[in-house]
């Protein structure tokens, strides 16, 4: 699946009450809820999510070429890359 790139913004929150909107922009998310289980920094989180997974990626690859060139241990080398690749199959499904 292919994302909206970013970057995105918190574009808009409204608050009515108990009630609790916040909208991101570009990608046109909206969510609405009660203040006890949604929160500015929920929208804050999902709006970095483009560069969150660029990072991943990037650092996946100065470890892939770390291990290439022996500057990391391949065990540790090993472990990062998998959780890296996790998260990013994860985002990218």
């Amino acid at each position: 699946m292919k994302h909206t790139p970013g970057p995105w913004e918190v574009s808009e929150v409204y608050k009515s009450g108990q009630l609790h909107s916040i909208a991101v922009h570009p990608c046109h998310f909206y969510f609405t809820g009660s203040l006890k289980y949604l929160n500015e920094a929920d929208a804050q989180l999902i709006a970095a999510a483009p560069e969150l997974l660029a990072a991943c990626k990037s650092v996946q690859t100065n470890i892939k070429s770390a291990l290439v060139h022996k500057r990391i241990h391949e065990n540790d080398a090993e472990y990062v890359l998998n959780i890296l690749q996790e998260v990013i199959t994860k985002a990218e499904e």
